[in-house]
Formats: C-alpha cells, structure tokens, sequence
C-alpha cells in the first residue's frame, strides 16, 4: 500500500545522490521536485562544521564534493527533518 502524510508540494527536503552501493532515488526526486518540493543536497565542508544544503532540481548544474560527492551549485536552503526508511 502507498501512503502519504501530505502533498509533497511546500515540503522541504534533504536528500542526496548515490556513491557506489547507496541507492538510487532519483526518480522520486525527480517526481517529488515535479509536484513542487523543495529538494536539498548536501555539501559537506572541508573542516568539521553543520552540513550546508543547496538547492537540487533536475539537470541542474553539478559540482565535485568531498568524499566524491556531487554538490548542486546553487544556493543554499534549509530542509524540513523528516525520516524515512527505505526497504531493504
């Protein structure tokens, strides 16, 4: 069964894109950004200090980042903190 709590539009979200065996939630980002999400990908900073978000959307503008990360380069935004347990 699907559930969901609310619209996705007016969420703000984090979220992030695979490195190796990570998996793949681009589709639902994709489809959640189409029905008016905000989503946000991490960026880590060189020297220990909170997460920065920045602001993701289909085909934007990519960036390398730590830890062999791709970073939106784009501004930064503030994500709602929501969980979310993905099936094994």
């Amino acid at each position: 069964a699907r559930l969901r709590a609310r619209p996705a539009r007016n969420l703000a979200l984090a979220a992030f894109l695979p490195i190796g065996t990570e998996p793949d939630l681009s589709a639902l980002l994709r489809r959640l950004h189409g029905e008016g999400a905000t989503i946000g990908m991490p960026d880590t900073p060189a020297d220990p200090a909170p997460l920065t978000f920045r602001h993701w959307s289909p085909g934007c503008a990519l960036r390398p980042g730590r830890f062999g990360t791709l970073v939106p380069d784009t501004p930064a935004m503030l994500p709602e903190p929501v969980q979310a347990k993905l099936p094994d």
